[in-house]
């Protein structure tokens, strides 16, 4: 099944949870890395599939995100 896929940094995982509950409470599937995500799997192979799944991405900018790089 298709999803939005919520792209965050670990700061704003919190944000991710709330935004994913609200979208679910409006119809639509989210995936982000903290619930989704599966142990023993690289984490690049989990997300790039979840990418490729996903019918939108939702990207969030943050002072957080925007200091990680």
């Amino acid at each position: 099944m298709s999803h939005v896929f919520i792209s965050h940094v670990e700061e704003d995982q919190s944000l991710a949870r709330r935004i994913a509950e609200y979208l679910e409470a409006q119809g639509y599937r989210a995936w982000y890395y903290e619930r989704d995500s599966v142990p023993g799997v690289s984490y690049l192979i989990q997300t790039g599939e979840a990418i490729r799944r996903a019918v939108a991405v939702l990207l969030i900018v943050s002072p957080d995100a925007i200091g990680s790089y």
